[in-house]
Parts: structure tokens; C-alpha cells; sequence
């Protein structure tokens, strides 16, 4: 029987699309425990099988109707890693999240929507004095696991949009291409966290932008880069 994966529409990002860093994460995850590298090479649907392939024992591919829709391969992710913010300047810096604006991002997305109460709520808003953007999280009850932590997949779908807020102009409209991440700790449901990201660089339709998860007491639990490709600008529609 064919191996397939499917995402649950709980996931979300853009409408009717997976949410890139969870699809990331859920590639990653066919891979093992370690570091891994996921490019996306278009949005993947939701509610549907996806037929797994592996081309290669660090290699693995997801097809949506027989096309390439993703590919990971086992790597060590190089991450320059965004420093650490406490969590009262990360409360503060939430408050200027400018998803919380018409038009910021996609409203449903799974891990930064504001209309999203099942989500993770993860609002990056920037830090004073910093290039940083940082939110505090506290993973809830239904993204944590039998034992208390919280899954490699949501894990990668925190460290995606404050990625994306950090590295790309408000008003730009973008989607995840490709993002690398490395797991360091484990990351405890009900404990308050802090995700922080700032932009590495930016030339023609890429922006690049690091992000890192820390628990309050500032251990890193896990960092990524992503790389977004600009599709224009101006809001997002409603699912």
C-alpha cells in the first residue's frame, strides 16, 4: 500500500492551503528525529491523501495529484539564530502586531491569525530598540502531545510566521518556499515561551528571515530559516 500523509484543515495558513511551516514540519517528521531542510513548491491541500515517496534514505517527497508538492532532505540546518527576548518585553511587543491590522495577514492561518481562537495565536509584534519581532506563547492542551510536549510539526509551525513578519515589508504578500530548522529542547504545553525572529536579508521576490522558540527562562528549544517569495501586496481573503 502507498505511504501518504494527510493535513488536517485545522492546519490552515492561506486559504484552502496548509500552513507552510506545519506542511514543512510534516515533511520533516517523515524524516526522523534530526535537522532537516523543506522546500515547498506550492501550497498543499488539505483533507486529501499525499502520496509519500522516497527517492532516497535522507530523502523524501509529498505528490498532490501527482505532482511535486514538497521535498525534505535529513540535514544539519545552519541557523543564525535570533537572540533571546524576556517575556515582558515579548507581552509588550505583541501588542504592535501588525497582523492585528485590516489587511496584515492571512486572518485564518493557524499559527498567526487573529480570527483563529484553535490556533496558536503566535503574535510577533517588533521589540523596541531591536530589528527583532517576538510574541509569547503557551502551547494549549490541543497542540501538545499524550506526554505533554508539543509535536516536531507544530514546533515548525511556530517558528514560520514571525519569520515572516520579522523578514518581509508590511503590506507584502508572501509564501513560505523554504525553511530549515533545528530542534534543540522540547517544547512543554501549558509553559510560557517566547518565539522571536528578526530578517537576514532580502533581494528580488526572497525575503529571508531566522526564528527561534525559548522557553521564559531563555533556553533555546528550537530555531529555523525560512525563505518567502513575494507574490504581491494588499490583504488576504477569508477562507
Amino acid at each position: 500500500m502507498d505511504e501518504q500523509v494527510v493535513i488536517d484543515s485545522r492546519f490552515s495558513g492561506p486559504p484552502q492551503a496548509a500552513n507552510g511551516g506545519y506542511a514543512c514540519g510534516t515533511v520533516a517528521r517523515l524524516l526522523g528525529d534530526g535537522d532537516a531542510e523543506v522546500t515547498l513548491w506550492r501550497p498543499l491541500h488539505l483533507d486529501v491523501p499525499l502520496l509519500v515517496t522516497r527517492p532516497g534514505a535522507d530523502r523524501v517527497e509529498l505528490r498532490d495529484d501527482d505532482a511535486l508538492a514538497a521535498e525534505g532532505v535529513a540535514r544539519p540546518a545552519a541557523v543564525p539564530v535570533p537572540p533571546p527576548v524576556d517575556l515582558g518585553r515579548a507581552e509588550r511587543a505583541r501588542a504592535g502586531y501588525r497582523g492585528f491590522l485590516p489587511g496584515g495577514t492571512y486572518p485564518y492561518c493557524f499559527v498567526c491569525g487573529p480570527a483563529r481562537e484553535d490556533g496558536l495565536r503566535i503574535f510577533a509584534g517588533p521589540v523596541a530598540g531591536t530589528d527583532l519581532v517576538a510574541a509569547p506563547w503557551v502551547p494549549e492542551p490541543s497542540v501538545t502531545g499524550p506526554d505533554g510536549t508539543v509535536p516536531a510539526e507544530i514546533v515548525w509551525a511556530s517558528l514560520d510566521c514571525p519569520s515572516f513578519f520579522a523578514a518581509a515589508e508590511p503590506g507584502v504578500v508572501a509564501l513560505l518556499g523554504r525553511m530549515a530548522a533545528h530542534l534543540e529542547a522540547e517544547v512543554v504545553g501549558g509553559r510560557p515561551h517566547v518565539v522571536v525572529a528578526r530578517r537576514v536579508s532580502g533581494e528580488g521576490r526572497k525575503r529571508i528571515g531566522a526564528s527561534a522558540v525559548y522557553t521564559a527562562a531563555g533556553e533555546l528549544c528550537a530555531a529555523a530559516v525560512a525563505t518567502w517569495i513575494t507574490i504581491g501586496e494588499g490583504g488576504f481573503p477569508s477562507p
